[in-house]
């Protein structure tokens, strides 16, 4: 069994591939713990099999088929992530948490399309149509990369792009104490690690 403890400044790295499951929680200073088991109740599961579930009716089976998650996606994260020298699977794990691929998500915020963004962010990186799928990409995936070079941190940098900037800043260059933020940087976390595990190629012409 393997205990895994991520101090905040270090640069997230691809999860031993050798774990069948993944669990994690962020403690009360900020520190992202991570293990291939549930060591205390603290811990939420975040990947790998999950406890037997009653088979999907019909209906379930038919949404799940029709996931916006599309192989034209994926290529379209890649492509645009490369060009701008972000990794195509955090890019991509991001579009998964935020809209699950959806172009025309909005959220009760106000946050818009497949990266989420909030209309000030959209101007700030001059995306005139968020609802546009290549242009909020392109927009999210470089305040995502801008944030990533900011604190030097990827699960900083999700902080930061679920909560804001300033909320990071003003709690030390830490995630923030917000249920929301907690639960959604290992949740981000955790879709990457499967996508690493996936080898997402870093371009698809």
């Amino acid at each position: 069994m393997r205990l895994l403890v991520l101090p905040l400044a270090v640069l997230i790295t691809p999860l031993p591939s050798a774990a069948n499951s993944l669990f994690g929680f962020i403690d009360e200073t900020g520190v992202a713990h991570f293990s291939d088991f549930a060591a205390d109740r603290r811990y939420k599961r975040l990947s790998g099999p999950a406890p037997a579930a009653k088979p999907l009716d019909r209906q379930a089976r038919k949404k799940d088929a029709g996931s916006p998650i599309t192989d034209g996606l994926r290529a379209q994260v890649a492509r645009i992530a490369d060009e701008h020298g972000l990794d195509p699977a955090l890019a991509l794990a991001v579009v998964h948490i935020e809209s699950a691929g959806r172009s025309d998500a909005r959220s009760p915020k106000g946050a818009l399309g497949l990266m989420q963004l909030m209309p000030a962010t959209a101007q700030r990186y001059g995306v005139a149509d968020a609802f546009d799928a290549d242009a909020n990409l392109r927009g999210g995936i470089r305040y995502l990369r801008d944030l990533v070079q900011q604190f030097g941190s990827v699960e900083l940098a999700l902080a930061a792009y679920n909560a804001g900037e300033g909320a990071v800043l003003r709690h030390g260059r830490r995630i923030p104490p917000y249920a929301e933020t907690q639960a959604y940087v290992p949740k981000v976390l955790a879709r990457y690690a499967a996508l690493q595990r996936e080898n997402m190629p870093r371009r698809l012409d």
